[in-house]
């Protein structure tokens, strides 16, 4: 079964501004949402560190190894 989020990039592009930091990509904060909500962890601060912990999670998201969350 493959989860296809691509309708997140148009649902979500009103609230993106063009000025300051870059935001999070929409598809990657879905996902993080549903991991947190699956695993049952509701601090945001937890929830990082567990995605940035396990490999499968990082694979899920779409993020290498290196790369910083």
């Amino acid at each position: 079964m493959v989860l296809h989020l691509g309708f997140l990039y148009k649902s979500t592009a009103s609230y993106y501004g063009s000025e300051g930091q870059q935001s999070i990509d929409p598809v990657v904060f879905f996902k993080i949402c549903l991991v947190g909500y699956l695993n049952n962890i509701i601090s945001d601060r937890k929830l990082m560190e567990y995605c940035s912990d396990r490999l499968a999670i990082r694979l899920f998201i779409g993020y290498d190894i290196d790369e910083r969350q």
